[in-house]
């Protein structure tokens, strides 16, 4: 085999594990932190087809085939990255963006998110993480909600802070001074109970 066919190869196989990782991403729901990175399969299939048509063109050099997947090529590539840039922006004013970690322990982590919502103002959700390296997950049910500031929105409704006081245990406080205790299923990292002190406390949009 020459060198012409191995490098063809290499880049074949790298568009193909290239649009395999980001779909498998995009469709991962078991919560793996960091294939999130990854979760991008417009851009995948973007620089698939990109990657097959440098193949081509290293496998054959010149001639019509070549042309024409390269010609194939620049069109996908280029209505994947039109479809995902649109798919972002449909996407971007429901994501909830990541805050602070509120609480650590040997194995969890409670992450703060500030989640937008229709009517209202944003709210303050936590969410579970588990901490085993590459293998790190996050838990698709919030542990709690709760309203973020704003005028009118009693204290009862506003996070102050959390604990996480056993191996399946979370004890989160209000700014007014109350407690609740909220177990976890350390496995599925979802709540026994999710704690909802933001629905009526959230103020409407102007």
């Amino acid at each position: 085999m020459n060198i012409r066919r191995i490098g063809a190869a290499a880049l074949s196989l790298g568009a193909l594990l290239t649009v395999a990782v980001t779909s498998l991403a995009f469709l991962d729901n078991h919560g793996y932190v960091y294939l999130k990175w990854f979760a991008h399969p417009f851009l995948g299939l973007a620089v698939g087809v990109v990657l097959l048509a440098l193949a081509a063109r290293v496998a054959f050099e010149r001639g019509m085939l070549v042309l024409g997947v390269q010609w194939v090529a620049a069109v996908v590539a280029s209505l994947a990255l039109i479809m995902g840039a649109r798919f972002a922006k449909l996407e971007q004013p429901f994501a909830a963006t990541r805050g602070p970690v509120v609480a650590s322990s040997d194995r969890f982590q409670v992450v703060q998110y500030n989640a937008p919502t229709l009517f209202a103002t944003d709210s303050v959700t936590l969410r579970l993480r588990s901490r085993a390296g590459i293998a790190s997950r996050e838990g698709a049910v919030d542990l709690a909600c709760f309203a973020v500031p704003a005028p009118g929105v009693a204290s009862a409704s506003l996070f102050e802070k959390a604990e996480l006081s056993g191996p399946d245990r979370l004890e989160v406080t209000s700014r007014d001074g109350k407690t609740w205790i909220i177990t976890f299923d350390a496995v599925t990292l979802a709540p026994s109970a999710r704690l909802d002190r933001c629905s009526g406390a959230l103020p409407r949009r102007p």
